[in-house]
């Protein structure tokens, strides 16, 4: 699961050129570039994993994310004007989730080096 990441709007984004389109559409709505926001999640994914909590996860605009002992689910929201059908949707294992927001981690560091030299 390699990305590159784009600024759209100065906001960093996963950009996954080398998965399926449903992949490729999906996996972006997992990463977000807000402060704390990997720690957070790898702290609620360790809670979920251990059998502390039963199940945690978050709401976007655009998708819901629930994470499980087992897996990771990343299911879009349906638009008003949408499909009736059920929501596109992709299950990842919890180590694959955790290896994507390490790297999601250091790549946005590496954006906000890039940011800092570029400074007047």
């Amino acid at each position: 699961m390699s990305f590159r990441v784009e600024e759209v709007d100065g906001i960093p984004k996963a950009v996954f050129e080398d998965e399926d389109s449903l992949r490729r559409q999906m996996l972006p709505l997992l990463l977000h570039s807000a402060p704390h926001f990997v720690s957070d999640m790898l702290l609620e994914l360790a809670l979920v994993e251990q059998g502390v909590m039963e199940s945690s996860g978050f709401s976007t605009p655009h998708a819901e994310v629930e994470f499980f002992r087992d897996c990771v689910v990343i299911e879009s929201v349906p638009t008003e004007d949408g499909d009736e059908g059920d929501p596109p949707r992709i299950e990842l294992s919890v180590e694959e989730t955790k290896r994507l927001l390490l790297e999601w981690e250091e790549a946005l560091e590496q954006c906000r080096v890039q940011q800092s030299t570029h400074l007047p």
